[in-house]
């Protein structure tokens, strides 16, 4: 699984020699990539939020290739969602739709069911499938 995210609130950053952030990055983790015919499975797990968004949308771009038409974004496990992980959703959502890739949400928290509910995302631009 690889580590995404920020420092913990309430820490300060490091900072390398370079004046490089070295925060701990650790408070989402995006499970590995599994690949099942023309769909690609990702597992999250904890606060997806602006400190880790820009790092999901580069690691789920990266894994889909030109057969794959669907993106199944499994987030039984997401504890948090703010605007910008909200933002990322839908903007991945779009530029996958330009590229005949549609996204699924599964298994989202009653938190996040109502998140996307309220800010009208429950039914576009991507599907979202319901705990079991």
């Amino acid at each position: 699984m690889l580590r995404l995210g920020a420092h913990r609130r309430g820490t300060e950053p490091r900072v390398s020699r370079e004046g490089h952030d070295q925060r701990d990055l650790s408070h989402l983790i995006v499970g590995e990539p599994v690949v099942v015919d023309a769909a690609v499975l990702v597992r999250l797990e904890g606060e997806l939020d602006l400190a880790s968004s820009w790092q999901l949308r580069r690691r789920l771009l990266a894994a889909v290739s030109p057969r794959v038409r669907t993106v199944d974004l499994d987030l039984a496990d997401v504890t948090f969602i703010d605007s910008s992980g909200l933002g990322t959703l839908v903007g991945l959502a779009e530029e996958l739709r330009g590229r005949s890739v549609s996204v699924v949400v599964r298994n989202p928290s009653a938190a996040t069911q109502r998140l996307l509910r309220l800010a009208a995302l429950d039914d576009r631009p991507f599907g979202v499938e319901p705990t079991g």
